[in-house]
């Protein structure tokens, strides 16, 4: 008789990715990448999203800093 294997979704993998399983999901999806080659290839997919996300650099342009400065300056003494 076959045991029946969970079938876990990105979603999942991302959950996992950021710690956000519980300890028996951590198990059962460490058990399933042990076989299921698409399932790994998935992982490595959102790791390898993961790291170019991490290297992006965020920098506003000039005009979007001068115009939250110039809102920040002029509704700063504003009371509503």
């Amino acid at each position: 008789m076959k045991l029946m294997q969970p079938n876990f979704t990105q979603e999942d993998l991302i959950r996992f990715v950021y710690k956000e399983t519980s300890p028996q999901e951590n198990i059962d999806i460490l058990k399933a990448l042990d076989y299921d080659i698409a399932l790994k290839n998935s992982l490595n997919e959102i790791l390898e999203i993961l790291g170019y996300l991490n290297e992006l650099k965020y920098e506003p342009s000039e005009t979007t800093l001068k115009i939250l400065n110039e809102e920040a300056n002029s509704s700063s003494l504003e009371m509503y």
